[in-house]
């Protein structure tokens, strides 16, 4: 049995591509095969800082509602802190969902990681087309999902994340796990426990 203890995973990929539901499944199949598991979902928390009645929380919360990209150093800070905070010891599997989102912040990552005495992270890249993107968000109509910020989202996609993904393929090509992503949630998460495995044996 692969050992993935002290590990660090971080989904990425263009919103729709089910970075959220791809960091469950992971999570739930690490924790059937005996691992303590810690999540990191940067919506979640960009979300809770959204409902605090401080200054903060009611610029994060214009942020959201007008789909706005927040503050890049703000991002960090929210899952460093929790890192901080809550992670437990060394051997927890720590799964990264929707982070990192730019370059500054996937070099935070690498070294936040470090300070706590980690492998450097996966990158696993949920590969989805910007049509198949459209379609999955414009059925989903969550709150904000209006087309103008589906539009805008997508956009950052390539002009943000992408960066980070051609870095990982230049210089940290064995970090960078790609699937396909337009594929059946079953058939993406066996292929992304194939890889893992291969990847960390």
């Amino acid at each position: 049995m692969t050992s993935f203890q002290g590990k660090c995973f971080a989904f990425i990929g263009i919103s729709g591509s089910g970075k959220g539901t791809q960091a469950k499944l992971l999570t739930e199949y690490l924790q059937k095969q005996g691992n303590q598991t810690f999540s990191v979902e940067s919506g979640k928390l960009f979300r809770k800082l959204a409902e605090n009645q401080s200054l903060a929380g009611s610029i994060i919360k214009d942020d959201l509602a007008n789909g706005r990209l927040p503050a890049e150093w703000i991002a960090s800070f929210l899952w460093a802190q929790k890192l901080i905070q809550e992670l437990g010891n060394k051997e927890e599997v720590i799964i990264f969902d929707g982070s990192p989102r730019r370059m500054r912040e996937a070099e935070d990552m690498e070294k936040v990681l470090d300070w706590f005495g980690r492998e450097r992270y996966y990158l696993i890249h949920l590969v989805l087309s910007r049509e198949s993107a459209w379609k999955r968000l414009t059925v989903r109509k969550r709150g904000d999902d209006t087309e103008k910020n589906i539009e805008k989202r997508i956009g950052w996609f390539y002009e943000k994340v992408l960066p980070i993904i051609e870095s990982f393929k230049k210089d940290k090509k064995e970090r960078l796990l790609e699937v396909n992503g337009e594929q059946s949630i079953e058939a993406i998460h066996k292929d992304i426990v194939t890889l893992l495995q291969k990847q960390t044996s």
